[in-house]
């Protein structure tokens, strides 16, 4: 596993970083506008089709868009150069 500094360098440096505040971000706010959506109204988001989706967006993405993340950073610094 990357340490913190290297995950900030990697950050800094990297054009694949912008890529993945991009990702991150999309998948993080999506959550939590689905979170706030079924403690607000759940007997309307019950109802919805993107009910059934929900355990699988809450539950798995995120891991796996972080252990993702992170096998990347490891991968930069192994072979910053793409070798």
């Amino acid at each position: 596993m990357p340490s913190f500094s290297q995950i900030l360098k990697f950050m800094k440096q990297s054009h694949e970083a912008k890529s993945w505040y991009f990702i991150l971000a999309f998948i993080f706010l999506g959550e939590i506008i689905m979170v706030l959506y079924e403690l607000y109204q759940p007997e309307y988001y019950q109802k919805s089709l993107s009910s059934r989706y929900t355990p699988i967006l809450i539950w798995i993405a995120p891991p796996v868009m972080i252990f993702s993340f992170l096998r990347t950073v490891r991968t930069y610094f192994d072979d910053p150069k793409g070798e």
